[in-house]
């Protein structure tokens, strides 16, 4: 199996990361996109909850007329709030039909659940599962944030797509086996923050004040990766693409200078050293959660 990218959205539609960058402009976004098509990225992941990401991409969609696009999009995590049980599967299917139409598609490759509870509500399983029969969609999924989220999507025979968090820093899913409990089952796995919100690619000095707390980690990281000849990007990339049971790296951009580094770089990791990959493990070993988990990090 080879890992392949798959291009993050949020930041199409909204500000987003660490480093505190803005939205990005939309003819910027589009020459992102034709780019990002050309050198054979064509997997998008995005939510109606990203601000307009959608519509962007949809219009993008619309205007080129691309045919090899397969999209991602996402529950609203809030939409079922208040529905009664029996008018669940009204409203996915009115969700989903949304989404088709904002990003003008037919058919959406997968459909993700936003909230994590919703992974255990047999009515909304059961309204995917029609959709997908039906043509809709053609993966049902979920994006998870912890260990036991992840494990539980594993174990779940309605589940096809399961997004994760995970990073040079952060390890809980390979001390949890949830790559091979996935690929033993057989979902496929797509990984995100594999950037840490831009954290790992920031010098330690100029993290922000919530955070301090990684500066020391950070730092070490980024020696580990001078040590072997790689720079935080390539390393950050490296450490994932090590990892053979992962079958789409999800990685977020403002730039189309952005996207060229990192596609370049992805393509040119070869041949990964071991040594790197054992000191990574070493070193980052038991993370505290507060530094791994962007939900707890405080940003008050």
């Amino acid at each position: 199996m080879t890992m392949k990218l798959c291009m993050g959205t949020v930041q199409f539609g909204m500000d987003y990361g660490v480093q505190g960058f803005k939205k990005t402009d939309q003819n910027d976004v589009y020459k992102i996109l034709e780019y990002a098509i050309e050198n054979g990225v064509t997997t998008f992941d995005t939510a109606s909850i990203y601000g307009g990401a959608e519509k962007i991409l949809g219009d993008f969609i619309s205007a080129s007329k691309e045919v090899s696009i397969k999209v991602i999009t996402k529950l609203n995590g809030t939409c079922l709030q208040g529905v009664k049980r029996k008018e669940y599967k009204n409203v996915i299917f009115k969700e989903v039909s949304k989404s088709c139409t904002t990003l003008n598609l037919n058919k959406l490759d997968g459909y993700l659940l936003h909230n994590t509870n919703h992974l255990y509500e047999c009515e909304i399983l059961a309204a995917l599962s029609e959709l997908k029969k039906d043509g809709y969609i053609n993966h049902v999924g979920v994006s998870v944030y912890s260990p036991e989220e992840a494990l539980g999507a594993a174990n779940n025979a309605a589940i096809d797509y399961i997004q994760v968090p995970y990073n040079a820093l952060d390890h809980r899913l390979e001390k949890n086996r949830f790559f091979e409990k996935a690929a033993k089952n057989g979902k496929t796995v797509f990984v995100r923050s594999v950037f840490l919100q831009g954290l790992l690619m920031m010098r330690p000095e100029t993290i922000p004040h919530y955070i301090t707390s990684a500066q020391n980690s950070v730092e070490h990281f980024q020696k580990i990766c001078g040590e072997e000849g790689y720079d935080s990007i390539e390393g950050s990339l490296a450490y994932v693409k090590n990892n053979k049971k992962i079958d789409y790296l999800i990685f977020g951009v403002n730039t189309l200078d952005q996207t060229k580094e990192i596609v370049e770089k992805y393509d040119n990791i070869d041949s990964i050293s071991e040594s790197f990959v054992a000191k990574i493990r070493k070193t980052f070993n038991g993370m505290d959660e507060k530094i791994v988990n962007p939900a707890l990090w405080n940003k008050r």
